[in-house]
């Protein structure tokens, strides 16, 4: 009887420690699943950041259709990246990127595509009413975009006649608010990807899946 009931004990523990293998197994492949999900992500982001007439507004209307473009795109985003030191949370510019599916009516051949959301804040994402209007589908993602620390110690600024000024770029300063004044052909900025579901508060609190690098030419 003793050993039996050892055998079994023996047994428990082998058990336990196969499954305590299994779900840190488990959750590894979930990590690697949703790293690889945000580099597609990041990369969707770069291309909607590169020509903004693709990025939506939550209802799905474009943020600046191609018709309506007076400027080219890096204008649009320095634009908007005006003052997003991302010093403090707030201090960012906030996308979401989500997967639409294109033949909404058509179940034999299902099709999506990826595209960026572009939000007013932190707090100002799609809500889900909006989403299922856009038939979005699939999991989503959440993107705080900033300037990058690489820009510090850089001649950012330009003045009326072309003469690139002697003032060095600081973290957490402002760049100068007409892009004809930026001095430099390139803006740098770093970008951190979250999950996201409507609904749900974007705070600091959270850790991003992955934060990339990324430079938007002119």
């Amino acid at each position: 009887m003793v050993e039996v009931l050892l055998a079994l004990a023996v047994l428990g523990i082998a058990m336990l420690s196969v499954m305590g293998l299994l779900n840190a197994t488990f959750e590894t492949v979930g990590r690697n699943i949703m790293t690889r999900q945000a580099i597609g992500v990041y990369s969707c982001a770069d291309r909607s950041l590169s020509s903004v007439s693709s990025v939506l507004r939550p209802d799905g209307s474009a943020v600046v259709s191609a018709g309506q473009m007076t400027k080219p795109s890096f204008d649009y985003v320095y634009e908007w990246l005006s003052g997003k030191t991302g010093k403090n949370w707030d201090d960012a510019l906030f996308l979401v990127c989500v997967q639409r599916r294109v033949n909404a009516t058509d179940d034999a051949t299902p099709q999506t595509v990826m595209q960026i959301i572009k939000c007013d804040s932190a707090s100002g994402t799609p809500t889900q009413a909006e989403l299922t209007e856009l038939d979005v589908e699939g999991p989503m993602y959440f993107l705080r975009v900033y300037l990058s620390p690489q820009l510090e110690g850089r001649y950012v600024e330009m003045d009326g006649d072309g003469e690139v000024l002697a003032t060095q770029y600081a973290v957490g300063s402002a760049l100068p608010a007409n892009p004809d004044r930026y001095a430099l052909p390139y803006l740098p900025l770093t970008v951190d990807v979250y999950p996201f579901s409507p609904g749900s508060a974007e705070t600091e609190d959270q850790l991003p899946v992955l934060t990339q690098f990324l430079v938007l030419s002119r």
